[in-house]
């Protein structure tokens, strides 16, 4: 069994996110919408970071 020391907790040292959302009510019942987020993650003893991009698109119906 590998125990990891307690000084490193996570795998980065900062994390950054932006989310925008865009719903529509299309109809009196129907709404729908998109998501777009993006993270950037910085590395724990590296200059270097990481990027994450995500589209989500939903509906939702009322009846």
């Amino acid at each position: 069994m590998v125990l990891w020391p307690l000084a490193r907790l996570s795998y980065f040292d900062s994390s950054t996110s932006v989310h925008a959302n865009l719903l529509w009510s299309a109809h009196k019942s129907l709404t729908l919408g998109v998501e777009y987020a993006y993270w950037d993650f910085g590395r724990i003893a590296s200059s270097s970071s990481g990027q994450y991009e995500q589209v989500m698109a939903s509906a939702k119906l009322s009846f």
